[in-house]
C-alpha cells in the first residue's frame, strides 16, 4: 500500500515543483519592486532635504505671490513649450502601444490564417498525390492485366497462323504456265520464313 502512494509523489512533486519556481520568481519579483521603491524614496529624500528641494519650492512660491502676473507668463510659455514634447511622447506613447497591441492581434490573425492556407495547401497536394498514386498503381496493374491477355491472344493467333501456313504447305497448288504464278509462291514463302 506504500508502494501506490509513493508513485503518486513524484507525480504531485513535479507539478509542485513548476508551482514553486513560480512563487519563487514572484516573490523575487516582489523584492526587486520593494527595493526600487525604497531606492527612489532615498532619492527622492536626498533632493529635497538634502540638496533643499523644499527651499527651493518656497521660494518659487513666495515670488509666485509677489508677482503673479510674471508667474502666470512664465507658466503659460513653459507650458507651450512643453506642449509640443508633451504631444509628441503622447503621440509616440500611443503609437507603440497601438502598434504594439496591433502586431499582437493582426500578426496573430495573420499568422492564423496563412498557416491554416498552409495546412490546407498541404492537405490538398497530400490529397492529390494519393489520388494519382492510386490511378498510376490501378493503371499498371490493369495494363499489366491487358498486356497478359493481349499477349495469350497473340500466341494463340501467331500458333493460329503458323497452323493456317503449314496447312497452306500441304495443300497442292495447281502450277500455272506463266512465271509470275511462281515468283509470287516464292515471295509468299519468304514472307511465311520471316513470319515464323
Amino acid at each position: 500500500m506504500n508502494e501506490p502512494g509513493t508513485q503518486s509523489q513524484p507525480n504531485s512533486s513535479s507539478a509542485g515543483n513548476g508551482n514553486m519556481e513560480s512563487q519563487e520568481m514572484l516573490r523575487l519579483l516582489l523584492d526587486v519592486c520593494r527595493k526600487l521603491v525604497l531606492q527612489l524614496k532615498i532619492l527622492f529624500n536626498f533632493v529635497m532635504v538634502d540638496l533643499g528641494g523644499y527651499q527651493l519650492i518656497d521660494r518659487c512660491v513666495q515670488w509666485s505671490v509677489q508677482n503673479p502676473q510674471t508667474a502666470l507668463c512664465i507658466l503659460a510659455g513653459g507650458l507651450v513649450a512643453a506642449l509640443p514634447i508633451l504631444i509628441f511622447i503622447g503621440i509616440g506613447l500611443s503609437t507603440l502601444f497601438v502598434t504594439l497591441t496591433g502586431f499582437l492581434v493582426l500578426e496573430g490573425t495573420l499568422l492564423t490564417i496563412f498557416s491554416m492556407m498552409l495546412c490546407g495547401l498541404f492537405g490538398a497536394l497530400l490529397i492529390v498525390v494519393l489520388f494519382f498514386s492510386i490511378v498510376g498503381l490501378f493503371a499498371y496493374f490493369g495494363f499489366a492485366q491487358i498486356y497478359d491477355l493481349y499477349g495469350s491472344v497473340e500466341s494463340h493467333k501467331s500458333a493460329l497462323l503458323r497452323f493456317m501456313q503449314n496447312e497452306r504447305q500441304t495443300s497442292p497448288t495447281p502450277q500455272r504456265v506463266n512465271g509470275s504464278q511462281s515468283a509470287t509462291n516464292q515471295q509468299t514463302s519468304g514472307h511465311e520464313e520471316i513470319v515464323n
